[in-house]
């Protein structure tokens, strides 16, 4: 009885804590921050769109960084060329915080929503909360987000400089920063996204006997982590269309380089998540075959096989035994497939578009 009360009373601690956002990325508080100054500036008692403030940061982002190169000298930087560019990776900004903010509300919601209340084990639940309250810190986020916006900002822009024949590349050297500082962030949250099944799958959950891969939770997970696939594809979108359109792409190497960073990320997530779903459901399908193996050898030691009814029950058994172990061990169906392969199809939609002119041309 006392494990119980400590199930359920870890469940709900951790229920309050997902509800009321307590494990925010880094990303989240920057939007939450915007949110809070516009209030206060427009003197607004209710909060504005996550959209608006994405924008809002995307757009002072450009104003920044067109005001150092203005400075600066940097008169490429705010041609029509330029303008595009910095409109392009400003876009990225969007994408980037709008994307890391409504995947962790996901995920919240779901835990909440249905995984919690599936898990079994104190145990299990108290690790989930050590991983979370480990993996939201915010200096590791602060971290991984310094390191990138240091690094890549300020070297991509040579390394773009150079491809386009600009004077350096300082003209975008802020924007580039800022956009890397966020996606720096994102690539450290998107950790929580390959990991979280894995972890999950290392758990107890209470699943529907008869058939495992029909429980909700399993559903539900499943749902979250297609949902997640299509916004991370969404993201992939915008990035491959502004080096395409802008011709960052040099070569063959290249290319091929960019369809590895956009599909090889969407498919390790996938095949890792439908793992980590088919270790699940085959642990709940083999912990109730061997309680039916082991109450059929407890009738044939303490009762006569031969007996008519002792027979038929062994036999009736036997058939629940077959029709459970012949269920589907994972919880991928028609629809997850077909989810999973349009999100396959977002960059390479991208690709098509960016490079839509020298499609039309083979064609004239």
């Amino acid at each position: 009885m006392a494990e119980d009360s400590a199930l359920v009373e870890k469940r709900n601690e951790l229920k309050h804590q997902l509800a009321a956002r307590e494990y925010v990325t880094l990303l989240e508080l920057i939007l939450n921050g915007t949110d809070r100054l516009i209030q206060r500036l427009l003197r607004r008692q209710t909060p504005v769109s996550d959209w608006f403030s994405a924008l809002l940061i995307s757009i002072v982002s450009v104003l920044i960084n067109s005001l150092i190169a203005f400075a600066l000298g940097a008169t490429y930087a705010l041609d029509s060329e330029g303008m595009l560019l910095q409109v392009w990776i400003a876009g990225l900004c969007f994408a980037i915080l709008i994307f890391a903010k409504k995947v962790n509300h996901l995920i919240h919601d779901t835990l909440c929503e249905s995984t919690l209340d599936a898990i079994e084990s104190t145990s299990d639940l108290v690790d989930l909360h050590h991983r979370f309250t480990a993996f939201y810190d915010l200096r590791k986020q602060w971290l991984a987000g310094l390191a990138s916006g240091i690094v890549l900002g300020l070297y991509s822009p040579m390394v773009a400089a150079s491809i386009k024949d600009w004077p350096s590349g300082v003209g975008m050297t802020a924007l580039s920063v800022i956009t890397f500082f966020l996606s720096g962030i994102g690539c450290y949250y998107a950790s929580l996204i390959f990991g979280l099944p894995n972890w999950l799958s290392r758990y107890q959950f209470k699943l529907y006997t008869a058939d495992p891969s029909s429980s909700e939770v399993i559903q539900r997970l499943s749902d979250m982590m297609g949902s997640i696939l299509f916004r991370l594809a969404l993201v992939f979108v915008v990035f491959t269309l502004g080096l395409i359109y802008f011709e960052l792409l040099t070569s063959q190497t290249a290319n091929l380089f960019l369809a590895v960073a956009m599909w090889g990320p969407l498919v390790a997530i996938f095949l890792g998540s439908q793992q980590a779903w088919r270790t699940i459901i085959t642990r709940a399908k083999w912990q109730t075959l061997n309680e039916i193996q082991a109450k059929i050898e407890t009738i044939k030691a303490e009762q006569n096989i031969a007996e008519e009814a002792t027979m038929e029950t062994v036999n009736r058994l036997i058939d629940y035994h077959d029709r459970i172990k012949a269920k589907r061990n994972t919880a991928l169906d028609v629809r997850g497939g077909l989810n999973f392969i349009n999100s396959l199809l977002l960059p390479l939609l991208g690709f098509v578009i960016g490079n839509i002119d020298k499609m039309l041309a083979l064609f004239s």
